[in-house]
C-alpha cells in the first residue's frame, strides 16, 4: 500500500491510545491481554503491600486502582462475549482473593 510516495507496511495489529486493534477477517477486534497484565500487576502489588489492611480497605484500593485498568477504553471499544466474560472473571478474582472465597 502506498500513501503519496511512501510505502505503508501491512501489519496484523496496531496500538492506538493504549488499545491494541487486531486486523483479521471481516471484523475489527480488540486485544485485552494488555489490560489483563496491567490489572494483575496492580492487583498483586496491592495484595503484597496491603495484607494487613481490612478487607473493605483492600477492596476499595482494588476498585480505585485495578478496576479502571480493566475498564480502560470500554466506552469506545466493543468487546465480544468471550472478552466480556474474561474481564468479569478477572474482577471476580478480586473478591475471591480479598474475602478468601474458595470454589
Amino acid at each position: 500500500m502506498r500513501l503519496d510516495s511512501n510505502v505503508i507496511n501491512w501489519v496484523e495489529s496496531v496500538k492506538y491510545l493504549g488499545v491494541l486493534l487486531v486486523v483479521g477477517g471481516r471484523k475489527l477486534s480488540f486485544e485485552i491481554q494488555v489490560f489483563r497484565r496491567s490489572f494483575y500487576a496492580a492487583f498483586n502489588n496491592i495484595r503484597s503491600h496491603a495484607k494487613s489492611l481490612e478487607e473493605l480497605m483492600q477492596l476499595s484500593l482494588c476498585e480505585s486502582y485495578c478496576l479502571p485498568l480493566l475498564a480502560f477504553a470500554a466506552g469506545a471499544v466493543s468487546y465480544n462475549k468471550r472478552q466480556v466474560r474474561d474481564l468479569n472473571v478477572r474482577w471476580k478474582v478480586v473478591f475471591g482473593t480479598v474475602f478468601n472465597f474458595n470454589r
